[in-house]
C-alpha cells in the first residue's frame, strides 16, 4: 500500500496532468495566438514547479521514493513547452499585421476548421 500512495499514485497524477496539458499545447501549437494567455502566470508556473522537481529530486535521493520525482518533472516539462511557445509566439504576434490574423477565423478553440 505505502509502494502505491508514493510510487504509482504520483505517476497517476503525472498521467492526468498530461493529459490536462495535451489540448492547450495543441491549441497553443496549431492557432499560434497567445494573446489571452498570461505570460506571467507560466514563468511564476514555471518557477514554482522547479523548485517542486528540486525537491522531489532530493525526495528520491533521500528516501527512493520515484513517483513524486517522475511528475514533478514532467509536470514542469510540459509546463515549460507551454512557456516557450507563449514566448515565441506572442513575439511574433506583435510582428504580424491585421490579415495574417484574419486566417485563424473559422477555427475551433483547438485549431480545428469547423
Amino acid at each position: 500500500m505505502t509502494n502505491f500512495m508514493l510510487n504509482l499514485l504520483p505517476t497517476i497524477a503525472g498521467i492526468l496532468l498530461g493529459i490536462c496539458y495535451v489540448p492547450q499545447l495543441i491549441k497553443t501549437f496549431r492557432m499560434k495566438d497567445v494573446r489571452s494567455m498570461s505570460t506571467a502566470f507560466w514563468i511564476i508556473l514555471n518557477v514554482a514547479l522547479t523548485f517542486l522537481a528540486i525537491n522531489a529530486v532530493v525526495v528520491f535521493k533521500t528516501s527512493g521514493v520515484w513517483g513524486y520525482m517522475l511528475t514533478e518533472t514532467f509536470n514542469e516539462g510540459l509546463a515549460l513547452v507551454q512557456l516557450i511557445m507563449v514566448l515565441i509566439y506572442r513575439e511574433n504576434d506583435n510582428k504580424l499585421n491585421s490579415p495574417q490574423k484574419e486566417q485563424y477565423k473559422g477555427l475551433d478553440p483547438i485549431g480545428f476548421k469547423k
